[in-house]
């Protein structure tokens, strides 16, 4: 008879460790298997949509007057929302773009390199058949030739109203001149990355009645290098040397600039017949003033007392009306 597998010492200590909890021992509902985990490295390359939350806010801002010019241009009821926003690898939105779409490529002076704004073909139908007073409550089928001239032509419309909607919301951050470039019918097929480039792709989600259209604006991040901060909400770090340097600069500045004032020496009361009966040479009797208000720009600046210094007529400064000036009386000055 062969020794057995354990001896006696060893199934005592395994026994211990089962009742103490440190052997784990299977359930009597059979053997349990390790499972494999698909490990997507396209995915794992991805930002998180919270990694750009101010970019998130401009897309939202760009969803709500998109679909106010887009209503107006169609005459029609549409939904416009914006949906996700993501940092990929260029070769993987190639991937997940069908080859039934619209993709145009476009520039925004000054930044460098180009963007693309990608139609979905489902989209495409749905605004050609609204532009020419259609209903939209059809879905075309695609053609094999791929699409007309016609529909590309409202496609290119459209698009210049895209662009013009993207300089409006983007103003705040950066004045930008957007400018179509070409037209392809592939995302594979644009100039704007290398496959293994990062680009950020915002999705805008389209409801027509019963029907759904998506449109990707893709943003290359060598494009907007120098917005990523902004992009990402990164606050500027505060040197308070720095910011009390430029505070005295531009102080000890504005104190050479030129301001006119001006201020009013009386005032009288004339019935309006009083008034169109008056020609020239008729005098018109005003009070004295005894105090004056010099402005500047129609902003009050400087009350004081009305009289004549040199021959001239006078305002001898009292006090400042602006307390945020933060001036020293100077009593005795005259204007």
């Amino acid at each position: 008879m062969s020794d057995p597998v354990l001896t006696n010492d060893e199934v005592d200590a395994l026994l211990d460790g089962v009742e103490s909890g440190e052997v784990e021992v299977h359930s009597t509902d059979g053997p349990r298997y390790a499972s494999v985990k698909v490990y997507d490295i396209p995915r794992r390359s991805r930002i998180s949509s919270k990694s750009f939350p101010r970019l998130e806010v401009i897309n939202e801002q760009l969803a709500q007057r998109l679909g106010k010019h887009t209503q107006q241009l169609l005459h029609c009821e549409l939904g416009l929302s914006c949906g996700e926003t993501v940092n990929s690898m260029f070769t993987e939105v190639c991937g997940q773009n069908p080859d039934d779409l619209v993709a145009v490529e476009f520039s925004a002076a000054p930044l460098g390199g180009n963007g693309a704004i990608i139609f979905s073909a489902n989209l495409v139908h749905q605004l050609v058949e609204l532009f020419f007073g259609g209903t939209a409550n059809q879905r075309r089928v695609p053609n094999i030739a791929g699409f007309t001239l016609g529909e590309l032509r409202v496609i290119h419309a459209y698009s210049n109203i895209f662009l013009d909607t993207l300089q409006e919301v983007w103003e705040p951050i950066l004045a930008i001149s957007p400018d179509r470039l070409k037209t392809e019918s592939s995302v594979s097929l644009l100039s704007i990355a290398e496959e293994t480039e990062q680009v950020i792709r915002s999705t805008f989600d389209f409801s027509f009645a019963d029907y759904s259209a998506t449109l990707h604006l893709l943003l290359p991040n060598k494009m907007v290098d120098s917005l990523l901060p902004i992009f990402r909400g990164t606050d500027r770090k505060v040197d308070q040397a720095q910011d009390a340097m430029w505070a005295e600069t531009i102080r000890t500045g504005l104190t050479d600039i030129e301001v006119d004032l001006c201020t009013h020496v009386g005032h009288a009361n004339m019935t309006l017949r009083d008034l169109i009966c008056l020609e020239p040479g008729h005098i018109i009797n005003i009070d004295s003033p005894r105090f004056a208000t010099l402005s500047a720009k129609n902003i009050p600046l400087i009350e004081g007392r009305f009289g004549v210094h040199g021959g001239r007529n006078a305002v001898e400064a009292s006090r400042w009306l602006n307390a945020d000036l933060n001036k020293p009386k100077r009593n005795g000055t005259h204007g």
